[in-house]
């Protein structure tokens, strides 16, 4: 049997974030099966579509934190669905530990 972790999934095209959970496997069937990109922020990491720009009819969203070191603002759009994870001491993706409500206050669809 496959460990399961709870990930967030911002989905644009339909305006939601949600709590899943997921088996590390399918974050890039949640990304869109895509090739990823993964961008760090708090002390998580959202993995995108990487070649998300390149397409036509994209849904986008922004995403607003604070960084938790306090050093700058994460302020940045992005295409497609997002899903985050938290990442371990070995690189390896572990569940979230950001609620989907706090993700939420902080996204802006555009």
């Amino acid at each position: 049997m496959q460990n399961k972790i709870t990930v967030i999934v911002v989905n644009p095209k339909s305006e939601t974030v949600e709590s899943k959970e997921i088996v590390v496997e399918d974050i890039a069937k949640e990304v869109g099966n895509t090739p990823l990109t993964a961008i760090e922020f708090q002390d998580h990491v959202m993995f995108l579509d990487d070649n998300g720009l390149l397409r036509e009819n994209q849904n986008h969203f922004r995403i607003e934190y604070e960084d938790v070191l306090e050093k700058y603002v994460f302020n940045e759009s992005f295409t497609g669905n997002g899903v985050i994870t938290k990442i371990d001491d070995e690189g390896f993706s572990i569940s979230a530990t950001l609620s989907a409500e706090d993700v939420e206050q902080n996204i802006t669809w555009i």
